[in-house]
């Protein structure tokens, strides 16, 4: 039963924050072009995908497990998403040639609104119980 209001709330985060990433690039090709409109695309694909994956690894994470066993794979998964967000940013660097203050704006975004959607969420969720 808890499993699946975590996995509610994960599911719903990940849905509000891909569509602020796309109401994001929708708002820059309508105001700027799509070079900036992609930017801000892959910006956001670089806050998502790392979360996501992170957030995923957090859910499996077994019960039964030893406090600093649990420490110890929560740490490693931490790491694991900053090499993740450090090889996505490099990616878009050199082989899509994105503007980077666009693809660093929109990435802070995220990062500042999560807190919001994960406040929203959660309350959400705590309502539906």
């Amino acid at each position: 039963m808890e499993g699946e209001r975590v996995k509610s709330l994960i599911t719903r985060m990940m849905v509000f924050q891909l569509t602020l990433i796309l109401l994001i690039g929708l708002a820059l090709l309508l105001f700027f072009d799509a070079k900036l409109a992609f930017a801000g695309l892959v910006g956001g694909l670089i806050w998502l995908l790392p979360n996501y994956h992170m957030a995923c690894g957090l859910l499996n994470l077994q019960r039964g497990l030893e406090p600093e066993d649990r420490l110890r794979k929560i740490y490693l998964k931490s790491a694991f998403k900053i090499i993740y967000s450090l090889a996505l940013f490099l990616i878009a660097i050199i082989f899509f040639r994105v503007n980077f203050s666009v693809v660093v704006t929109v990435y802070l975004t995220l990062a500042l609104v999560s807190g919001l959607a994960f406040r929203y969420s959660e309350n959400a969720a705590i309502r539906e119980n």
